[in-house]
């Protein structure tokens, strides 16, 4: 039924944001289909609102309707380029497409608007290391921990770069902080003891593995690196 008061423009702007707002309370309730039905319905009536594109993207991102969420969040970036978190969004999106080149520029382009988000950076970081560009995601993980001290992912994350590139002090040293936040991570006194073995601390070594096994007593590489680190002491 028309509303005698309203023009014809009117009217759709009004039918779409009833739309929206009945897509936003489905969004809510996770029925993810029925929100994708009623934002598609507000888009037709008015295809200028960038926060219909990003809610049935959104929508679209939960069903793991991955492409045709990323066609969302290009059309929404298109109504407003500077958006920092639609472009973070289409960043994961891109990340998980596999268009990695895409996804961080993305996420440059999300930090140039807004630098301190530290979850763009934990994402961006995570680019990196599919690239292979270890120094730029141990920077980036940096600023994920300067942004927020107590981030468990990307203290372990910096701990394992910073082993891989053969840093182990450096890997020492942030497992030992990182271990303070999460004391009950076996993995991060496993990469302690193994750069301890490198610089011949062998007795702080045995003492990481131990806790290791404490902590995880089904894996079997650090009874393997303890009895290593035990010949190598002489023990």
């Amino acid at each position: 039924m028309t509303n005698p008061l309203l023009n014809k423009s009117e009217e759709n702007l009004s039918g779409a944001m009833h739309h929206y707002g009945n897509g936003l309370t489905k969004l809510t309730h996770k029925d993810y289909t029925g929100a994708i039905q009623d934002f598609s319905m507000s888009i037709e009536l008015d295809p200028n609102n960038k926060w219909v594109y990003l809610k049935r993207g959104s929508a679209n991102f939960e069903l793991k309707n991955y492409r045709i969420a990323l066609i969302d969040f290009d059309e929404g970036i298109k109504l407003d380029p500077d958006d920092s978190k639609s472009l973070y969004n289409r960043g994961i999106v891109n990340y998980i497409l596999g268009n990695l080149s895409e996804s961080l520029s993305d996420y440059n382009k999300s930090i140039k608007l807004d630098n301190t988000n530290p979850v763009v950076y934990l994402n961006r970081g995570y680019v990196k290391v599919s690239t292979d560009n270890i120094s730029g995601a141990i920077a980036d993980f940096n600023m994920v921990i300067k942004l927020d001290p107590e981030n468990k992912r990307a203290h372990y994350q910096r701990c394992m770069l910073k082993f891989k590139s053969q840093d182990f002090k450096g890997c020492t040293i942030s497992c030992t902080k990182a271990i303070k936040i999460d004391p009950k991570a076996a993995s991060l006194y496993l990469f302690r003891a193994n750069s301890k073995v490198s610089f011949k601390n062998y007795k702080g070594a045995i003492k990481d593995y131990n806790k290791a096994i404490d902590l995880n007593p089904a894996d079997q590489w650090a009874f393997y690196f303890k009895r290593k680190a035990m010949d190598f002491a002489g023990y």
